[in-house]
């Protein structure tokens, strides 16, 4: 597969989405990938570790791209208000209108400041305790805020110490008007320093805010910095789960709590649509999801995972595509590995397509081997240039190639043999063709036995069956979620080792599927194996609570969870 470096999320692509929501797939998705594919990502020369460090995405820093698409249009929208708000509470004489709202000011600082001090702080413990009486507020709150950037600073990286000290004179430097320069007209002069006073307050806890965000991401790079790789691995790993499962979560729940009911009767449904008859009909309970995710997999309708239509109104050719073109669409649940499982298509219908015409070409020997070398060479540049192109199509010039490979190694034929040749090629390589569903079918139910034989091996805690392309770091681990009732046991790792050489090491004994042994063939299913057991299991990984659960109840008749 050709490597990529691109991060941005094949499905943000569309210029009606937000771009708030945009930077927030991007960001996401690329995370994904630095957990499931880091050898695709990280350039040559560069570390997991600096990767993490140059895109922040381990703290949400904005960088300055985000800064002007996402801060300056969101926070002079919705924040002004927010701020302006504070300050006409605060410019009231009215201690008792002043005290709330300050109260509610000292609960923001809490939230944002509590990674950066532990609970028994003093300034926490202030910032969460009821305000004490006074008849003057503000003045209570600059001594209040100038202890807190003394705490800030003593914990601070020293790039920050420039900016808590500006923001200490602005406190330290105020001093109420003399009353002999009250303008006449002024009944009291806090009707002069009331507004000004407030807006310094307000200003410096905005300051804060900001700067604890700064402070948080200084931290956080301290912390990757003192890592191992193997201790960064495990930390992008947590972070990519729990950001992916955090960013769904929030999407499809939309208006509603975010208890997860939503996925929970989306995954059902999905899975109730399986077919119940054929060769897995008895598959237990909790991996029938992997039967029926194959079964999409080996279908000719491009697999898809749609956002919520709140987010995809309004587009028109949206609506149309849908209604014109049948739907292979998987639930919520594998919106960030659905890029991945497109790949996973036009992979098996290029390897079907392989096979097809070598029973075709039926040339014995070394050069068969050279002609289905030269054929896949065709087929592998087809699927990585288009990666999200409908995956049972092939381009009109790809055809006549696959074509003339056919022809040359049949040798020279008269222009009636020509033409029948070239007619069988083009009939054997439509997914209607009986020699190319039987061998698509054969692929796709070899490729789900060995996936559940993993699953089952992986459920059972015991080591992988031998003869499997599965690297041998993909190990049994817990499911996310704290389950308290006991559960069907399923095999979801918690490390995910995806180097090439692992995934050379596991294949020991190749999977051989009839009509496919071709040593060729057998390489390609094993890579393509393992890129679906990389799917499965992130998925299991990130919602193995849900899927459990789910399973669970269908064990019981689909009861309400």
């Amino acid at each position: 597969m050709a490597a990529s470096n691109s991060s941005e999320f094949p499905y943000a692509s569309s210029s009606v989405l937000p771009v708030e929501l945009v930077d927030s797939l991007n960001q996401v998705y690329f995370l994904h990938r630095l957990a499931t594919e880091p050898e695709r990502v990280i350039p040559p020369g560069k570390t997991l570790l600096s990767m993490m460090i140059q895109s922040q995405i381990d703290s949400g820093k904005p960088t300055e791209k985000q800064e002007t698409n996402l801060v300056d249009r969101v926070k002079e929208v919705a924040h002004r208000a927010f701020w302006n708000e504070a300050i006409e509470s605060l410019s009231s004489p009215q201690p008792s209108v002043q005290l709330p709202r300050l109260k509610r000011l000292y609960g923001d600082l809490a939230e944002s400041l509590a990674p950066l001090f532990p609970p028994d702080h003093k300034i926490m413990q202030f910032l969460q305790a009821h305000l004490p009486p006074t008849t003057s507020p503000l003045h209570y709150a600059l001594e209040v805020l100038k202890e807190l950037l003394k705490a800030l600073r003593e914990r601070c990286a020293p790039i920050r110490d420039e900016t808590i000290d500006q923001l200490y004179t602005k406190l330290d430097e105020w001093r109420d008007p003399i009353p002999e320069r009250i303008p006449p007209h002024s009944e009291d002069h806090s009707e002069l320093s009331g507004p000004r006073l407030a807006a310094l307050i307000v200003d410096t806890v905005k300051a804060i805010v900001s700067l604890a965000e700064y402070m948080k991401s200084d931290l956080n790079t301290a912390i990757l910095g003192s890592m191992g790789e193997q201790e960064v691995k495990g930390f992008v790993l947590q972070q990519a789960k729990v950001r992916e499962r955090g960013l769904i979560v929030e999407l499809w729940s939309a208006n509603q709590s975010s208890s997860g009911q939503v996925l929970r009767e989306k995954w059902r449904t999905w899975l109730v649509s399986a077919s119940t008859e054929g060769i897995f009909s008895q598959t237990p309970p909790d991996r029938q999801w992997i039967v029926r995710l194959m079964e999409q997999l080996g279908t000719n309708i491009s697999i898809s995972c749609d956002l919520p239509t709140s987010f995809s109104q309004g587009s028109e050719q949206s609506t149309t595509n849908s209604t014109q073109t049948p739907s292979n669409e998987v639930p919520p649940h594998f919106f960030f590995v659905a890029p991945k499982l497109h790949y996973i298509q036009n992979y098996l219908q290029a390897i079907t397509i392989a096979a097809s015409l070598r029973i075709l070409a039926q040339v014995p020997g070394p050069r068969g081997h050279e002609f289905l070398d030269r054929v896949w060479s065709l087929l592998k540049m087809e699927i990585d240039e288009d990666v999200h192109g409908p995956p049972s199509e092939l381009g009109a010039t790809k055809i006549i190639n696959l074509a003339d490979e056919v022809v040359r190694i049949k040798g020279p034929l008269d222009a009636n043999q020509d033409a029948q040749l070239r007619e069988a090629v083009e009939r054997t390589l439509r997914p209607q063709d009986p020699v190319f569903m039987l061998l698509h079918r054969r692929l796709t139910e070899g490729l789900t036995r060995q996936l559940l034989e993993y699953m089952a091996a992986a459920a059972d805690g015991t080591s992988r069956p031998t003869g499997r392309a599965i690297p041998d770091t993909l190990k049994t681990g817990r499911t996310i979620g704290a389950i308290p009732v006991k559960r069907p046991k399923v095999g979801f790792p918690d490390h995910l080792d995806l180097s090439p050489r692992s995934s050379a090491e596991g294949a020991t004994a190749p999977v051989v599927v009839k009509g496919f042994e071709d040593p060729l063939l057998v390489s390609e299913i094993q890579s393509v194996l393992r890129e679906i057991i990389v799917c499965t299991t992130w998925v299991g990984m990130v919602w193995g609570d849900l899927v459990c659960n789910l399973e669970f109840s269908n064990r019981e008749g689909l009861t309400q969870i």
